[in-house]
């Protein structure tokens, strides 16, 4: 194996993403906290617009939400979630929903482990990737809001949302 083919396979491992299924890992729902936002790179300038980061290994643009589990403490409760999509996803939610908070199901989940530090202190963490919105379970999208389900049918990314358990 030459050093270039150690090189690519080192870095393939590191970027592998593992499906998980939304209604298992997150069985009471996640909570969606604010509008989609545009997921750009990081600058210490904060005049400077930077175009909208693209998924390393498909190349669709990134959207972030930020999500709450209710079944996490406080603390550690919210976290980022990237949604890979071509054009902005547009949440389901119900007509009478909070549009600051509201239940969302999300499609094409994976994760990935990140290593997590504070000051001194490490652990492993969680990136969160999605393709998209799905209707949340008893309803029908005729009874939700206007909303779509977007990107691709896999997810398969690289990104920098986190979440510890």
């Amino acid at each position: 194996m030459t050093p270039e083919e150690r090189k690519r396979l080192v870095d393939k491992r590191r970027r592998h993403r593992f499906p998980i299924e939304f209604a298992e890992y997150f069985p009471r729902g996640l909570y969606q906290v604010g509008p989609v936002e545009i997921k750009r790179p990081y600058s210490d300038d904060r005049n400077r617009v930077l175009p909208q980061e693209h998924d390393e290994q498909t190349g669709v643009l990134v959207w972030q939400i930020t999500v709450t589990d209710p079944l996490l403490e406080r603390n550690k409760a919210s976290f980022p979630v990237l949604i890979l999509s071509d054009t902005e996803p547009v949440p389901l939610m119900a007509a009478d929903a909070d549009p600051d908070m509201y239940r969302v199901a999300l499609t094409g989940m994976t994760v990935q482990p990140r290593l997590m530090t504070s000051g001194l202190n490490k652990s492993l963490g969680w990136a969160f990737w999605a393709t998209g919105y799905v209707p949340l379970p008893g309803t029908s999208p005729a009874s939700s809001a206007s909303g779509k389900s977007s990107g691709p049918a896999s997810a398969s990314a690289s990104g920098s949302g986190s979440k510890t358990a």
